[in-house]
């Protein structure tokens, strides 16, 4: 037992030793622990908006009010779109989560009331939002029903609508006899009950009236069965579909609008898994430099006729070989089993290639950071995981604090999901691209002038 505890105590005395790895060992996992907990508990700061646009093509009181209501909710901010073009445009770069056009005619409750047809708004989508879609549409539902319930609780708003729908009824020729009946009762029962929301209103009195005594609370239910009544079976209706105001048809953004190509989840996601490619392997490559100066390699290495920059170049070279192979594994499983579809090929590959060079300059500095693997590791880790939930790898970008969204941008995992994105399914132009690509060839060549520069120091 003795034995055991001298060693455990000389662990423990040489992790004391080496601060990098007993800070990254020991701390760093508790701070990590409490960015998360801002995070989701909301303390983080103040969270940023999910940016919509949206398209008014009624221009009607209702659709303004509408939009205003979505823009006071606590989660959206909602820009103005002068065309569907415009909005589309914003959608497939990335630059907004999605569109709303509102259509023409909306407001007009009527032709509701008496065709039950509600009208549609079109919600454009961009695919990698995914999180952010049930939330808007959620949002328009919830804001469609508080107007038509402030409209119902209004009496001149409510006679104002039968007066509108009675117009209608008389000047269309296309309903039954039966239907005119059903729907004169129905508006004739909405002028009653504006009538008896107004007397409500000037007696100060919104509680429901009493049941007399001895009255039924429902005289249409039916009765208990009395045990001598035989059983009947009856076939139960299928139930009528819950009435909406607003119906929504969603539609996906991508780059190629001119066919009925779609974004299959793994084209999607395939940015994701190009990340942790690079990721996995920029922790590889990094830790290969400090394992070869802790076993005396790096010292033989020194030794010979080569130059620091020539064993750098040949780490950095083996590093872009690994990612690009491992990204095109990725692309051959996705293709082979999940249905990966690439619009623009050319674009990947100079997007991979440019990601590859951003992580060989991360692993440059890295690899020189850590001077024991005990430290190297954790280091290594700590700043690539962190770089991830930065740049929106780990959890999506809306749920961050504002301050962190804003931070992302530093990170290369942003530009990296950025630029694989930008040719896989947004469709974007060479132009749109040149700014991600550019970002992330600055990156690697930082990274590799500091790294260089470092290590050409190292003399053990």
């Amino acid at each position: 037992m003795h034995a055991i505890l001298a060693i455990a105590l000389k662990d423990a005395r040489v992790l004391a030793r080496d601060r990098a790895a007993l800070f990254f060992t020991i701390c760093f996992p508790v701070l990590f622990a409490a960015v998360f907990g801002l995070v989701y508990s909301g303390m983080g700061g103040q969270r940023a908006d999910v940016g919509i646009v949206a398209v008014d093509n009624a221009g009607t009181p209702e659709s303004i009010a509408l939009i205003r209501r979505l823009d006071d909710s606590e989660v959206l901010a909602v820009d103005a779109a002068v065309s569907l073009e415009v909005a589309r445009d914003l959608v497939r770069r990335g630059r907004r989560s999605a569109y709303v056009v509102v259509p023409e005619g909306y407001g007009d409750m009527s032709g509701v009331l008496l065709t039950g047809r509600s009208p549609e708004i079109e919600l454009g989508i961009d695919p990698s939002r995914t999180h952010e879609r049930a939330m808007i549409e959620g949002l328009l539902s919830q804001a469609a029903f508080e107007q038509l319930g402030a409209s119902m609780r209004d009496p001149d708003r409510m006679r104002a609508l039968v007066g509108a729908a009675r117009q209608r009824l008389r000047a269309d020729e296309g309903f039954s006899p039966m239907d005119r009946l059903g729907a004169e009762a129905m508006l004739t029962r909405l002028e009653e009950l504006a009538g008896t929301i107004e007397q409500l209103e000037s007696d100060g009195d919104n509680a429901d009236p009493a049941p007399s005594p001895g009255a039924t609370a429902n005289p249409n239910a039916p009765s208990e069965p009395s045990p001598n009544t035989p059983a009947v079976s009856e076939s139960v209706p299928d139930p009528a579909p819950a009435f909406s105001p607003v119906s929504i048809a969603v539609t996906e953004i991508v780059g190629d609008e001119a066919s009925d190509w779609h974004a299959s989840a793994f084209s999607v996601t395939f940015a994701q898994g190009v990340v942790w490619g690079l990721i996995g392997c920029a922790a590889t490559f990094s830790m290969s430099i400090v394992t070869e100066r802790a076993g005396g390699t790096l010292i033989r290495l020194r030794a010979a006729p080569l130059a620091p920059l020539h064993v750098l170049a040949g780490k950095g070279v083996a590093c872009v070989a690994t990612t690009m192979l491992v990204c095109a594994l990725l692309i051959v499983l996705g293709k082979a089993a999940f249905g990966l579809r690439v619009q623009q090929p050319l674009m990947l590959a100079a997007a991979l290639l440019c990601a590859a060079i951003a992580f060989v300059g991360i692993m440059m500095v890295l690899a020189v950071v850590g001077k024991t693997p005990r430290a190297a590791g954790p280091i290594g880790y700590a700043v690539l995981l962190t770089m991830a939930i930065m740049g929106g790898g780990m959890m999506p970008h809306f749920m961050m604090p504002a301050w962190m969204q804003r931070l992302g941008m530093v990170s290369p995992v942003k530009w990296t999901v950025v630029a694989v994105e930008n040719a896989v399914f947004r469709g974007a132009s060479w132009g749109e691209q040149a700014v991600s690509l550019a970002v992330l060839v600055g990156i690697g060549v930082v990274g590799t002038f500091v790294g260089s520069c470092v290590f050409s120091r190292i003399r053990d």
